[in-house]
């Protein structure tokens, strides 16, 4: 393995040069810094930045701390993250804290004995909530940290999420137009975040209608299949005539569960998702749904994070990005 003695000897400088002029601090002569440049070309060395940020007590490494990498939309925000790091001289180390509470907790207590310059948190636990003092309290008040789809409201953590509302305002309208009025929705988790945004536009465009809003007809899936096949069920049961699902895969739960008992779509009951998943264009009949720029999400909340990494300032400390309804053959 390449250390920095091979090139302080082939560069014919000390150690201690070399070392300071890779950390920028210290300016050396053309004649040298091109012997160094060559002698690193030649010897193939890669700077050790875990050591390096222990030396300096901070690091180039962004952490990113995720629900779980196969939820769906999840990766579609970490290629955003990616792509726009990848103009940077940041890197990212990625921890998954499975929707639970400690574990989110642990993640961040270990993005701080790395040293980590700034981490991003994506997502919510279901089974509790951490509050912003806690988050703050374990990763660090001096790191920056950028949250993504987590409490959906401005606090005194930047965030950035989908303008979840409007989507879900989206789908009530829609559905309402085509003449459906017994319109049910199934939540993933009635005290979740999301879910609140989500539940607040269908009933907002519920209103809009002069349409009372019937709390029998707001249902739980729990992002889980024999669940939300479960609320289908009760749905069906209160005669409802089009079913709002605020992720795509309970939509797809729903689809089936309709199709093994024989109910026409959208003949008979109409399904609509949310999320816009690439996926679904492998799926007939093709479902309803709202897209959201997950990709843009990821890149978004990489320019506020490095933004306050580099100047050590807060910039926009909350904001929401459009989202648009795609009709498909569901509705």
């Amino acid at each position: 393995m390449t250390t920095l003695h091979d090139v302080a000897k082939l560069a014919r400088v000390n150690i201690s040069t070399v070392s300071r002029y890779l950390s920028g601090k210290l300016k050396v002569k053309p004649e040298t810094e091109a012997r160094i440049t060559i002698a690193i070309e030649q010897t193939g060395y890669k700077p050790n930045l875990i050591a390096r940020s222990l030396r300096s007590k901070s690091s180039n490494l962004l952490g990113i701390a995720v629900p779980d990498i196969y939820q769906p939309g999840i990766a579609g925000i970490i290629y955003g993250i990616d792509q726009y790091l990848s103009t940077t001289s940041y890197f990212l180390s990625l921890l998954m804290y499975k929707s639970q509470a400690e574990r989110e907790v642990n993640a961040l207590r270990q993005f701080r004995e790395m040293m980590v310059g700034g981490v991003i948190v994506i997502g919510h636990p279901l089974d509790k909530t951490n509050p912003n003092t806690l988050l703050r309290e374990t990763l660090g008040t001096d790191t920056p940290m950028v949250l993504i789809s987590r409490n959906f409201s401005p606090s005194d953590i930047a965030e950035i999420c989908p303008d979840q509302v409007q989507g879900a305002t989206l789908v009530s309208r829609h559905l309402l137009e085509r003449g459906f009025r017994r319109i049910g929705v199934i939540l993933s988790q009635r005290d979740h975040p999301d879910a609140r945004m989500k539940l607040l536009g269908y009933e907002r465009g519920m209103r809009e209608k002069g349409i009372a809003v019937d709390n029998e007809l707001i249902q739980e899936g729990y992002y889980e299949y024999e669940a939300t096949k479960g609320a289908t069920d009760k749905l069906l049961e209160k005669r409802v005539d089009a079913i709002f699902c605020t992720t795509d895969e309970m939509a797809i739960y729903t689809i089936e569960r309709l199709r093994e008992r024989g109910i026409g779509i959208p003949d008979s009951v109409a399904v609509a998702g949310y999320g816009g998943s690439a996926w679904l264009q492998m799926i007939s009949p093709k479902l309803t749904t709202v897209i959201v720029q997950v990709e843009e999400l990821g890149r978004k909340a990489a320019e506020m994070l490095i933004g306050e990494v580099e100047t050590r300032e807060k910039g926009v400390m909350f904001c929401t990005l459009p989202v648009k309804l795609r009709v498909g053959d569901t509705t």
